[in-house]
C-alpha cells in the first residue's frame, strides 16, 4: 500500500502505471487499472502507452468526481514495464495498479465485463457470467472530499484469492482509494455481487472482469492457474515525488 500526502496540487493528465515481469511466451496478458478524479465532467481516457491495448472500461462515476480505466493486452516482453496512463482534463490524485497472468486464451481472453457506479459507504461490483477455471478480477475506485485513512473495507468472496492489493492517496482535491483483487473461480455461472464497505460517503466505481484461461479447461490449482505477478501501485508515490521536486525546485 502507497500513502502519499500532497502539500500542494499536482495537476496530471498522464501518469505511470508499473507492470509485471513474466515469461514472454504466448498467453501472457497484462491487465492495466487507473483511477483519476478529474476537476470537471467530461473527462475522456485515451489509449495507453506503449503497445496495443483493448479498451475494457473508460467511464466515470455518475456525477464524474471519479473515473476509472481499465484495459488488457497480450505481451512477449518478459520484462516489467512502465505503461503511461492518459487522459483529457487534469485530475489530482491519481493511483493505478496491474495484474499479469500467464496461459490467457489467445484468442478469446475476456469472458465479460460489467461495472456499477454510486454515491454511498457500499460500493458493488456486479455480477457476470464465468467459466471454472477463469480468473475473475474485481477493482474498486472510491473518492472522498474528505481526507480519511482507508475507507474500502474487507470484500466478501468466498473464492481462492491469487493476488491482491490496495492504494491510497490523498492530494488537494480529497481521498483517492482503489482496491483490486484477482481470483480463481469455481462456478460456471454467474459470479455473484462483491460488496466492499466504507466508513464514509463518497463516489465510487466498481468493475468485475472474467478472463479465460487456454483448454484445458479443468479448474486449476493456484500455481497451475499462472498468475505470473501484480505490480498493483508500485512507483506511484515515488513519481509524485520526482513531480513535486521538479514544480518546487
Amino acid at each position: 500500500m502507497q500513502i502519499q500526502m500532497l502539500r500542494e496540487p499536482i495537476f496530471l493528465t498522464s501518469a505511470v502505471v508499473p507492470t509485471g515481469s513474466g515469461s514472454g511466451l504466448i498467453g501472457d496478458y497484462e491487465l492495466i487499472f487507473c483511477a483519476i478524479s478529474p476537476f470537471e465532467p467530461g473527462v475522456m481516457f485515451s489509449d495507453p502507452t506503449p503497445g496495443t491495448w483493448e479498451t475494457l472500461d473508460t467511464d466515470a462515476s455518475v456525477d464524474g468526481r471519479i473515473a476509472l480505466g481499465i484495459w488488457g493486452r497480450f505481451t512477449d516482453n518478459p520484462a516489467s514495464e512502465d505503461i503511461s496512463c492518459n487522459w483529457n482534463i487534469r485530475s489530482e490524485p491519481f493511483t493505478a495498479g496491474s495484474f499479469r497472468y500467464s496461459d490467457v486464451d489467445p484468442a478469446n481472453p475476456i469472458i465479460a465485463v460489467a461495472c456499477n457506479s454510486g454515491n454511498s459507504e457500499v460500493s458493488v461490483a456486479p455480477s457476470v457470467n464465468t467459466l471454472p477455471g477463469s480468473q475473475v478480477v474485481r477493482i474498486f475506485a472510491f473518492f472522498s472530499r474528505v481526507q480519511l485513512p482507508p475507507v474500502l473495507g474487507h470484500m466478501s468472496s468466498n473464492d481462492e484469492v491469487s493476488g491482491s492489493s490496495s492504494s491510497v492517496v490523498s492530494g488537494g482535491a480529497g481521498l483517492l482509494e482503489l482496491e483490486a483483487t484477482t481470483q480463481i473461480s469455481f462456478v460456471d455461472g454467474p459470479t455473484g455481487t462483491e460488496v466492499s464497505t466504507g466508513n464514509i460517503t463518497g463516489n465510487w466505481r466498481a468493475c468485475t472482469i472474467a478472463i479465460r484461461m487456454a483448454p484445458p479447461t479443468d479448474v486449476p490449482t493456484m500455481s497451475e492457474w499462472g498468475l505470473i505477478s501484480f505490480a498493483a501501485f508500485a512507483g506511484i508515490a515515488g513519481f509524485w515525488f520526482m513531480r513535486i521536486r521538479q514544480v518546487t525546485a
